[in-house]
């Protein structure tokens, strides 16, 4: 090694009495270490949830981690010039444990303040580097990350009841929605996104309902879960409608599985449904809409597989689902910022959409937007704050909505496919 070379080694502060030659040569080496250290993470940092915070960083995809190689980033992350305590930390653990640990994943880095404080405002600076040099390896092992949907059920009593309170309700507003259009009895309804549990759906099969579920990250059958589930919903069902027919529950609980002769199931996102076309009766989601990647060919799709005449009923909430005391501040990001960042948790934070452009891509589509029944709405309070941020957000693309149009979060759309002429 030259002596050039151990003087760059040696860091800014390294010396030779060669004069102004070795003094350029030092001046070099001093930007090119800070130039290392002092890549500034930029705000706006957007809230996850509980702890954890997110900053897009697309220019790094290449070298994060994926689920192929999920300890492949060399990327280190500060807090005023300090190292964070751990890298490739799953993010349920960012989001619960906090405290300096963080995530180089796709296109984003998700971290946690040292206390846990928001870094948007407590003052500190955050900066990264991707020198292989600078690395420090885990000091622990890590799992990975999974979908809600893929994560272990929770099966003790208080779990299950409140799972089964949740699934009825759900299943009798959607009941409701379509007897409001006509009987669902010998109709073939399709459930988007049904969840960790198929109650719902199976409530409307136990109406007559020919029942068909489909979801990109489909829960499978849990044998320490899904019995006591369905076991308890049968009976809570059945209290409240003892003239119900209870047979398809019955017969999944005596096979002890999910059987296609009750329940026709699709492990495929709904952008690429295999599913025949014009033969669904009824499409119906809650809560799922929010969560779709494409918006566009989702309901293209849709509008291929449901009969001339038919429906679609969709319950869509447009909070920020990481922070819903903040439910519109994602809108502060650009569309790319934030789809980065909703790539690379499964899209489980929401949608950048408002409610007007996902009307307007279902007409696009080919559907009748018969009605939009907003039942959630933001506070005056909230947007009274939030708006003059939202005008300073250059890169956002509601900067100048207008307050009306901002105001709706959440609301179920009742769409219809036009009868043939």
């Amino acid at each position: 090694m030259s002596q050039e070379d151990s003087a760059c080694v040696a860091g800014p502060t390294a010396r030779t009495d060669k004069g102004t030659v070795q003094a350029k040569l030092d001046a070099l080496c001093e930007n090119l270490w800070h130039l290392l250290r002092s890549r500034r993470l930029r705000r706006p940092f957007l809230h996850n949830e509980g702890h954890c915070w997110a900053a897009a960083l697309p220019d790094w995809r290449h070298l994060a981690d994926c689920p192929e190689t999920p300890q492949r980033s060399p990327l280190m992350l500060y807090e005023n010039g300090a190292p964070f305590l751990e890298a490739h930390v799953p993010h349920d653990y960012i989001r619960t444990e906090g405290g300096g640990l963080f995530s180089h994943w796709r296109d984003v880095v998700f971290f946690s303040s040292s206390d846990n404080s928001d870094p948007n405002g407590n003052g500190r600076q955050y900066s990264y580097t991707v020198s292989p040099q600078l690395y420090k390896p885990p000091s622990r092992l890590w799992g990975a990350s999974r979908p809600v949907n893929l994560s272990y059920r929770d099966a003790s009593p208080e779990a299950v009841a409140k799972d089964v309170a949740y699934a009825l309700e759900t299943g009798l507003n959607i009941l409701g929605w379509l007897r409001e259009l006509g009987s669902v009895a010998g109709r073939v309804v399709l459930e988007i996104g049904p969840g960790i549990n198929f109650g719902p759906i199976l409530l409307l099969a136990c109406h007559g309902a020919i029942p068909i579920v489909a979801d990109r990250f489909l829960s499978p059958w849990d044998p320490e879960y899904h019995p006591k589930f369905y076991r308890r919903f049968r009976d809570e069902l059945w209290r409240q409608d003892p003239q119900v027919d209870l047979r398809p529950i019955d017969a999944l609980l005596d096979s002890g599985a999910y059987s296609d002769h009750v329940l026709s199931r699709i492990d495929a996102p709904v952008e690429s449904l295999s599913v025949d076309s014009n033969s669904v009766d009824f499409v119906v989601s809650n809560a799922v809409f929010e969560h779709l990647e494409n918006h566009a060919q989702a309901f293209s799709e849709l509008y291929r597989v449901t009969r001339p005449g038919g429906w679609g009923i969709h319950q869509v909430d447009f909070r920020y689902h990481r922070s819903f005391d903040r439910p519109l501040d994602h809108l502060l990001l650009s569309p790319g910022d934030f789809e980065r960042i909703a790539a690379a948790c499964f899209r489980e934070c929401g949608t950048y959409l408002r409610p007007f452009d996902m009307a307007d891509l279902f007409r696009t589509s080919g559907f009748e937007v018969r009605e939009l029944r907003p039942n959630l709405l933001a506070s005056s309070e909230y947007l009274q704050q939030f708006l003059p941020l939202l005008r300073r957000a250059r890169k956002s693309t509601y900067r100048g909505a207008s307050e009306e149009a901002l105001r709706t979060l959440g609301g179920l759309f009742v769409v219809r496919k036009p009868s043939e002429r």
